[in-house]
């Protein structure tokens, strides 16, 4: 769950439930015309990982053979992530979908704030 409307520069999302899921709208695109992800977020949170995974067309839902595990650092600043899933063989054909876990588990006071995931490079803001 998020903390609702307004967003304050990002969507506060709290990760106090067993395996958090953001998962996207469906949308559609070429893997090779987006061979990159890049995330700005702060994690607030006591883990080190996170995963993102994508679905496939033709493939059932998501599955960690479609998937991107990666570090980062819950210091609770907005850092800049770049996803290269071009580097990934299963990351090929039409993409019809998202799914990002910030955390593998929440704990209560675990919180991130997702100021972007998208297909364009954008530079750290301070």
């Amino acid at each position: 769950h998020d903390a609702g409307w307004p967003l304050q520069g990002a969507l506060r999302v709290h990760l106090d439930q067993n395996d958090p899921q953001m998962i996207g709208p469906e949308q559609w695109w070429s893997a090779s015309s987006v061979p990159h992800l890049t995330l700005r977020a702060a994690f607030h949170t006591h883990q080190k990982r996170a995963e993102l995974f994508w679905s496939v067309l033709g493939k059932s839902g998501f599955s960690t053979e479609r998937s991107l595990s990666f570090d980062v650092i819950p210091d609770g600043k907005t850092h800049t992530y770049t996803l290269d899933l071009a580097a990934i063989p299963t990351y090929t054909g039409t993409i019809t979908g998202l799914r990002f876990d910030p955390v593998p588990a929440g704990e209560k006071s675990d919180y991130a704030d997702i100021a972007s995931l998208s297909w364009r490079s954008e530079p750290d803001k301070k």
